[in-house]
């Protein structure tokens, strides 16, 4: 089943589609988008720009489009994917529209076109990264855990369980 609002494609044009939809994580599934999907998109890209080049009756990849409406999502296979666009950039003109969204990581995927753009009233912007870990050296001060948080971004840990909330952040 097909779906052009959410599949990558090609059409007779010649212009690729790679729309990003909705949280990203390493590994998509359900209806969660991976990076590993968009890196597959790209790579099938690249290797019609490739097989194209060759044929005289079927459209030549001249662009791809971008679409993303995107809050982002986690760190673990952000810079492949960026990678992967970026070899695409390479090839052919990357467009990138932030379509309502493209915030933090999908920020990051953003920039990696050759124009970038956003709708008037789209959220865009990198809200930074966080961490936690936890320190067991003083064996969980006497069954008391330690919890650091390591973040860029202010308000990136906001809304979080573990941090108590301020009168920024009600």
């Amino acid at each position: 089943w097909f779906d052009e609002y959410c599949d990558a494609h090609i059409r007779p044009s010649g212009i690729g589609i790679l729309p990003i939809r909705g949280p990203l994580f390493d590994r998509g599934w359900a209806c969660y988008q991976g990076y590993d999907q968009i890196i597959a998109a790209c790579r099938e890209f690249e290797a019609q720009y490739h097989a194209r080049e060759q044929l005289t009756d079927t459209a030549k990849l001249v662009g791809i489009v971008i679409p993303i409406e995107s809050p982002g999502g986690l760190c673990v296979g952000l810079l492949d994917c960026c990678d992967a666009v970026r070899r695409l950039r390479d090839l052919v003109p990357v467009y990138t529209v932030a379509d309502r969204e493209a915030c933090s990581a999908a920020e990051a995927i953003a920039a990696q076109g050759t124009l970038s753009y956003c709708t008037r009233d789209s959220l865009r912007g990198s809200l930074g990264a966080r961490m936690s870990h936890l320190d067991y050296s003083g064996h969980l001060a006497k069954d008391g855990e330690d919890m650091r948080h390591f973040k860029s971004g202010r308000f990136k840990d906001a809304g979080a369980g573990d941090v108590p909330r301020s009168s920024e952040t009600v």
